[in-house]
This record gives C-alpha cells, sequence and structure tokens, in this order.
C-alpha cells in the first residue's frame, strides 16, 4: 500500500510545518513551569506569591488539552507574572493528591503562600475560562507580588455560591431541593456554600465531608462514558451510599440509578 504510505508521510510532514510555523509564535509564551512541589513551595512562601498547582497524568486526555490552554500568549504571561506554576503527577504523588483532596483530572488549584487552597478550578479550560478565573485571584501587570490576593478579590469570591444556592443537608438530610440563605453560609474545598438554616449550617460544619458530594460535584457517568469532567448539579442529584451524587441531566442520572455500583467500580478501577 505505498500510496498509503506517501499520504501518512505527507501528513506528517504538513503537521510538521504546522509545528514550526506555530514555534515562532509561542516561544515567547512559554509558561516556566517547575516539577518538584516542595521547592515550587518553598519559592511561593519567598516570593509571597500564590502556587498554580496543575495536577496531570499522562492518561489523561484532557490534561494533554490543557497545554493549548497554557499556550496562550496572554494565560502564559499572566501566570508568569502572578504565581509560582507547578505541573504534578497524580499517578506518582498519591499522598499529595490525597491531602489536596483531589478527585478528578485535570484538576488547578490556586495555594496561598501559607499552604492554603484558594480556588480549585475543576476540568478542562479553555483559555477564556481560565483567565476570567486568574483575573479573579490577580490581574497580571496591575497587583504587586507582595499582594497577590487583593481583599476585594477574595470578596467577589466568597460571594459567589456554589450549587446553585442550594443547602446540602436538606437535600441529604430532608430529601427536598431547597435554596439557601446568604445569611447562613460556611466555606469548605475552596467553595462557598449556603443553607436553609442556622441549624443546618451547624450541622455541616460538624461534618462537611458527609454532605459534600461526591468529587465536588463531577458526574460520575461523564467521567466514565466521555473520560471528560462536568460538573453537575442539585437539580439531578443522587443519594447512594450515604452520599450525594450530582448530574449533569436526568439521563445521566437515570443511567447511574440503573447501575450505580457498576460506574462506581470503574471509576475506581480507572484511578487505582
Amino acid at each position: 500500500m505505498p500510496h498509503v504510505r506517501r499520504r501518512f508521510c505527507h501528513v506528517i510532514l504538513l503537521f510538521s510545518c504546522v509545528l514550526g510555523a506555530l514555534s515562532g509564535q509561542t516561544e515567547a509564551a512559554k509558561i516556566a513551569w517547575q516539577s518538584d512541589f516542595r521547592k515550587a513551595a518553598a519559592e511561593a512562601t519567598r516570593l509571597k506569591k500564590p502556587l498554580l498547582i496543575e495536577v496531570t497524568a499522562t492518561w489523561c486526555t484532557y490534561c494533554r488539552k490543557m497545554k493549548f490552554t497554557y499556550a496562550d500568549a496572554q494565560i502564559a504571561n499572566h501566570v508568569n507574572h502572578c504565581f509560582v506554576p507547578v505541573a504534578v503527577d497524580a499517578d506518582a504523588n498519591k499522598r499529595l493528591m490525597k491531602s489536596l483532596g483531589v478527585e478528578s483530572l485535570p484538576t488547578t488549584l490556586i495555594v496561598s503562600p501559607q499552604m492554603k487552597i484558594v480556588r480549585r478550578i475543576s476540568g478542562y479550560q479553555t483559555s477564556a475560562k481560565l483567565g476570567k478565573q486568574l483575573r479573579q485571584i490577580c490581574r497580571a501587570g496591575q497587583v504587586s507580588p507582595k499582594r497577590p490576593i487583593p481583599a476585594r478579590e477574595v470578596a467577589t469570591q466568597r460571594r459567589t455560591i456554589a450549587f446553585d444556592r442550594f443547602c446540602l443537608v436538606s437535600l441529604l438530610d430532608n430529601k427536598t431541593l431547597r435554596k439557601g440563605s446568604s445569611r447562613y453560609t460556611a466555606r469548605y474545598r475552596g467553595k462557598t456554600v449556603c443553607f436553609s438554616s442556622e441549624a443546618n449550617r451547624k450541622r455541616f460544619e460538624a461534618n462537611p465531608r458527609k454532605y459534600w458530594p461526591w468529587n465536588d460535584g463531577s458526574c460520575l457517568v461523564t467521567s466514565i462514558e466521555q473520560r471528560t469532567t462536568q460538573t453537575g448539579g442539585p437539580r439531578w442529584s443522587a443519594l447512594y451510599n450515604g452520599r450525594i451524587w450530582f448530574f449533569t441531566d436526568k439521563a445521566h442520572r437515570d443511567r447511574f440509578a440503573r447501575s450505580p455500583e457498576k460506574y462506581v467500580q470503574a471509576y475506581r478501577t480507572l484511578h487505582r
């Protein structure tokens, strides 16, 4: 099949030419990624700049897509200016992943110099979406490295209520979909959540993991069937093994409900 081999060679040659043409455009937009987490953390403390931790794995398709996001010149310049960037392989750093609460890939974490998680960004991000998130933490060229997280940005972040303002305690304990109130809020895993009463808020704070949705609200069915991370919501939730599970729509929830253990085992096998 010589014609097939010739066509394949032409494709490879064309791809190489495209890469060569792009190399001049992206050379100035490279992020100075570090690979040693401890050294990066020490540098973040010394420079008084937050860490940007990109959690990845060789088998993760959307982790590879994130490389194109970070190749964007504006994103790269923003990251280099505001953060100490470090890329961490999830499979080689399982203990670190557990301490950071990472349950899906790709995950991007913004961590303060005091090693507190400021923001958790789950799943693949386009350059537009990631840029918006980064600007809420630090505006490149406008914020001094000594003050990477202005108080007004933190206040804005805290006003953003997760899970469409639904009360997780009402959902789990009362099996009801009820909106919370901004008067009763709590912070957990980098998110602000609100509750329908002060009693529910106290119940959550006494045992937040009990009420927290699996994988920060990611849809398990999408993770298994499409190998990607998408956030579900309370409107399409299910209760299984004493935990709340969110899904992207009714169809995904119904597929899970028919054979939940199949999806749970598939996820465990995939992340073993």
